[in-house]
């Protein structure tokens, strides 16, 4: 059975973070099938990209055990 709430994810074994990467989820957001985005990568900066929280992978794993990424309001 799947949920009514979904949330993507983009992963890259990159530093930094290109903005061509989260083109399909914020495109999957505007067409609401997404709820929450993610990008996640090696670098060492939080970014934001329209609706993708871009976090490095280190604050990634530290927000998911807990908790906040998978919490949707």
């Amino acid at each position: 059975m799947r949920g009514k709430k979904a949330i993507g994810f983009e992963v890259k074994a990159a530093t930094v973070w290109k903005k061509e990467y989260s083109g399909v989820l914020n495109q999957r957001f505007r067409e609401k099938l997404l709820q929450k985005c993610f990008g996640i990568y090696l670098g060492d900066t939080r970014l934001k990209d329209h609706e993708v929280h871009v976090l490095p992978l280190k604050e990634f794993m530290r927000d998911i055990a807990l908790g906040k990424i998978l919490n949707i309001a």
